[in-house]
C-alpha cells in the first residue's frame, strides 16, 4: 500500500531543498541531517527547540533517521532523473 505524501513532506524547513539522509526530530518533523545538525549546534537555545514549530524537545541533538522518507524520496529523484 502506498502512503499518501503531503505537500511540502520531502522538502527540509530549514534550507528548502528536497531532504538529504532525512530525519525526524521528537516532534514529527522533517529535516536532512546535516541542517538539524548545525541548526542545533547554533541555536541560543542548545538544541532545545524544533525549527519548524518550535516545540521544546526533551531528547536534545536526537533525530532518527526516517527511513520511510528516505525511501519516498529516493523514489521520487530516481522519477526525475529518468524523465
Amino acid at each position: 500500500a502506498r502512503r499518501e505524501r503531503k505537500k511540502g513532506e520531502e522538502r527540509c524547513s530549514v534550507c528548502s531543498e528536497v531532504l538529504r539522509d532525512p530525519v525526524s526530530n521528537t516532534c514529527g518533523h522533517n529535516y536532512c541531517k546535516d541542517c538539524i545538525t548545525e541548526y542545533w549546534a547554533q541555536s541560543e537555545h542548545g538544541g532545545e527547540r524544533c525549527p519548524k514549530c518550535r516545540k521544546t524537545s526533551i531528547l536534545q541533538h536526537v533525530a532518527h533517521t526516517n527511513k520511510a522518507l528516505a525511501e519516498v524520496i529516493a523514489e521520487i529523484r530516481f522519477t526525475e532523473t529518468a524523465a
